[in-house]
């Protein structure tokens, strides 16, 4: 089962901040599936599409969304084979906290009013 807070992230669903369902889907699903302790989990593209119900690609495409948002941060892997070759493991995905994720994004919003003012201040 999958007990999901989701303080903060209305305040990512505003206008201002649109993120597709399929965003906030995969999103979810990392949630439900990260270790508590470290926040991380290494679900496949391919079993998020499966269960999601969505392409590999789309999925590849929110995740991105995601990192861009800062919502989470991914990070690749390897595995060693039985016969010493390593290959590309999924991607690791840390879950970045929710008042990490809304303190950047008032610092950001922040610097924009400052930069209108000066941007107002100069045109007067």
């Amino acid at each position: 089962k999958c007990l999901i807070t989701c303080q903060g992230l209305g305040v990512l669903l505003q206008p201002s901040g649109n993120l597709p369902a399929g965003a906030v889907a995969v999103y979810i699903y990392l949630l439900c599936h990260a270790d508590r302790r470290t926040n991380q989990c290494h679900p496949s593209e391919a079993t998020m599409a499966k269960v999601l119900h969505l392409s590999r690609n789309t999925v590849a495409k929110h995740v991105r969304l995601l990192e861009e948002y800062g919502l989470i941060i991914t990070e690749r892997t390897q595995v060693q084979m039985k016969n010493g070759i390593r290959k590309n493991g999924n991607l690791r995905y840390t879950i970045v906290p929710m008042h990490d994720v809304l303190e950047q994004r008032y610092q950001r919003q922040m610097a924009e009013l400052e930069r209108q003012l000066f941007a107002d201040e100069a045109q007067a």
